[in-house]
C-alpha cells in the first residue's frame, strides 16, 4: 500500500466517462499511457536488471532454478522470450572470491561484504568526505575491495554485459588513495570475468578531507556522477564500518 501523500485525487466514475476523456486527449491504446521499453529509456533501465532466483520452487525435472525480475514492474508488452540473450541476468548471488583468484585492475588487499544499500542508497546531500575506518584499513591492508551483494547496471552500460558489484579503494600514496567501480561481467547465468575499472583519486588533507586530484591516468569518461556515486557508497561504507547493527543485513 502506498502512502495516501502519494495521491492527489481519487475519482470514481463510469468506464464511460473515462472512455471519452482518453479519447479526447488521443490516448486510444496502451501504449499512449505506457510506452513500451523502446520508446522508455527509463523503463528500459529498470527492466535491464538482473534477474534473481525465486527460493523454495519444486522442480521434478532436477536442479532448474527459477528466476523473476529484480524489480517487478508491470509489462503492458509482450516480453517473453524461449532463449535469453546474454545481456540478460540470471543472477544467483556469490563472493568474487569464489570465482576467481585477483580482480583485475586490483593490486591487492581485502575483500568486505557490504549491505545492498551501499550501491543503492544516497546519503544526504553535501556528506562529508572523511572516511576514517576507510583509511584505517588501507593503510592495515593496501586496498579494499568493498563487495556488495547484488549487482547493478547503470545507463552508461545498457544493452552489455557489465555491472556493478561494489566498489575498490587502494592506497597509492599514504596520502593519495584511488576509488573505482568494482565491475563484473555477466553473461547468462554466470560471472565470468571481474575487474576494477579506472576512477577518480583523491588526496587526503590534514583534516582527514578526501578532495579529488586531476591525473593523466583519471577515468576517461568524463562525467562526474558515476564518481560522486562511489564517494557516496564509501560514505554509507563507512557508516557501516562504524556500526552494522544499523544495517539490515
Amino acid at each position: 500500500p502506498l502512502p495516501a501523500e502519494c495521491f492527489l485525487a481519487h475519482i470514481e466514475a463510469d468506464c464511460a466517462v473515462f472512455r471519452e476523456l482518453a479519447a479526447e486527449a488521443g490516448l486510444v491504446s496502451t501504449n499512449d499511457v505506457f510506452p513500451s521499453p523502446t520508446e522508455d529509456p527509463i523503463l528500459d533501465a529498470l527492466l535491464s536488471l538482473p534477474w534473481i532466483p525465486i527460493p523454495g520452487i519444486a522442480n521434478p525435472v532436477g536442479d532448474i532454478p527459477a528466476f523473476r525480475r529484480g524489480i517487478e514492474l508491470p509489462e503492458y508488452d509482450d516480453s517473453f522470450v524461449k532463449i535469453a540473450s546474454p545481456t540478460v541476468a540470471f543472477y544467483r548471488g556469490g563472493k568474487i572470491e569464489d570465482f576467481f583468484d585477483e580482480v583485475d585492475g586490483f593490486p591487492g588487499g581485502i575483500a568486505v561484504q557490504v549491505p545492498e544499500i551501499t550501491i543503492f542508497g544516497s546519503p544526504d546531500r553535501g556528506f562529508p568526505r572523511v572516511y576514517p575506518k576507510v583509511l584505517a584499513m588501507l593503510k592495515k591492508h593496501g586496498g579494499v575491495v568493498f563487495e556488495a551483494p547484488t549487482l547493478v547496471k547503470f545507463p552508461q552500460h545498457i544493452g552489455g554485459l557489465f555491472y556493478q558489484k561494489g566498489i575498490a579503494v587502494d592506497l597509492v600514496e599514504p596520502d593519495l588513495v584511488h576509488l573505482g567501480a568494482l565491475m563484473v561481467r555477466h553473461p547468462g547465468q554466470e560471472i565470468d570475468a571481474v575487474g576494477v575499472n579506472r576512477g577518480w583519486f583523491h588526496r587526503i588533507s590534514e583534516d582527514g578531507v578526501w578532495r579529488r586530484e586531476t591525473r593523466e591516468d583519471d577515468c576517461p569518461c568524463g562525467v562526474d556522477w558515476p564518481h560522486e556515486r562511489h564517494l557516496s557508497s564509501l560514505y554509507i561504507v563507512e557508516h557501516f564500518l562504524a556500526d552494522s547493527t544499523n544495517f539490515n543485513e
